[in-house]
């Protein structure tokens, strides 16, 4: 978690470096809880504008992960706030602002953000009203939701793995991700979700 904060990012595993960020924002969440939306709101805008000075138009998220000294953690701050002002404000023309206006903007100068941003937002948008969806249905997109995280975390050592042992087929290096993230989800990710919500039933107040 000290990734870009007081050392470089760890070349070999890829992305991660960018969870670093998250978490120090998880941490720090208490306090974010008691501030009032005008400053996230503020705190939003910084960010977005040191992001896009960091980042040159175009595909890709080009090099912030390089910078040093917590840079990247302050230049993808905006996007957690995002998440964290929309929840306050969902179901709301503020709310609806707050989640489009930095991708539309994004797009507007040609930076690749704007796209998966605006992809987020729909699908966000669109998952808030379960009307017209299966419980299955509804089952198997949770079920790719979680699935996409341990994916996101160890697709580029497997592929690094596939490509060590002689895959030369994509086929292959690209299924080992997709196995090597669905072991983790069920070795690792759900045994660890039951073992919370025991710990958080044992500890909750009788009622």
């Amino acid at each position: 978690m000290l990734q870009t904060i007081i050392s470089p990012p760890i070349a070999t595993i890829g992305p991660i470096w960018s969870i670093s960020g998250e978490w120090w924002h998880y941490m720090i969440a208490p306090a974010l809880n008691r501030l009032s939306n005008k400053i996230l709101l503020v705190w939003m805008a910084a960010s977005f504008v040191l992001f896009i000075h960091l980042h040159e138009p175009g595909p890709g998220i080009g090099c912030i992960g390089c910078f040093p000294d917590a840079i990247p953690v302050a230049a993808l701050s905006w996007v957690w706030l995002t998440g964290f002002v929309y929840y306050r404000l969902r179901g709301t023309a503020s709310g609806f602002t707050v989640l489009f206006a930095p991708a539309l903007f994004a797009l507007t100068i040609q930076h690749s953000p704007g796209v998966p941003m605006f992809i987020t937002a729909f699908v966000l948008i669109l998952s808030e009203s379960r009307r017209g969806f299966s419980k299955r249905a509804i089952a198997s997109l949770n079920f790719l939701g979680d699935w996409s995280y341990p994916l996101y975390l160890f697709h580029f050592p497997s592929f690094l793995v596939a490509l060590t042992f002689g895959s030369n087929r994509s086929a292959i290096t690209l299924g080992s991700a997709f196995l090597v993230s669905l072991i983790a989800l069920y070795a690792v990710d759900y045994p660890a979700r039951r073992i919370f919500r025991k710990k958080r039933a044992a500890t909750a107040p009788a009622t």
